[in-house]
């Protein structure tokens, strides 16, 4: 206890006042409980959004399921087309399938889109293809 007061004295020893350090560590301790709680709601709302995204990949109509090797099978029958070889495609998501790319007629657009529709799997086409005559 001596020491302690010497070392208070001398300044190299933090003076403690009484209740004012439990108050701090009962503060500190909620804030810590606040913030995990936060942290708890935060990590479910994620695992939730994770759960509905998965839910909805996979969810497609009866009879009807999309083959990933579809896209490589899109893609090769728009390059061996002379008039599409600007025209490439992507999955938005399960059965949907996005065309990009540039044709000189809008019959050119229309025609990319049958072709694509004529895949097994593909429900359906969001025909980006710009006409640039």
């Amino acid at each position: 206890a001596e020491e302690i007061k010497t070392a208070q004295l001398q300044g190299t020893a933090p003076i403690k006042q009484p209740g004012i350090s439990a108050q701090a560590d009962i503060q500190n301790k909620i804030k810590e409980h606040q913030i995990k709680a936060a942290q708890s709601e935060a990590e479910r709302r994620t695992n939730e959004s994770k759960a509905k995204a998965q839910e909805a990949i996979h969810r497609t109509p009866p009879g009807r399921t999309f083959d990933p090797a579809a896209l490589g099978q899109i893609n090769k029958l728009l390059a061996i087309n002379p008039d599409l070889k600007g025209v490439n495609a992507s999955v938005v998501s399960n059965n949907i399938i996005q065309l990009n790319g540039l044709v000189k007629t809008p019959e050119l657009k229309k025609r990319a889109g049958a072709l694509v529709g004529k895949i097994q799997g593909v429900r359906e086409i969001q025909n980006n293809i710009t006409v640039k005559e």
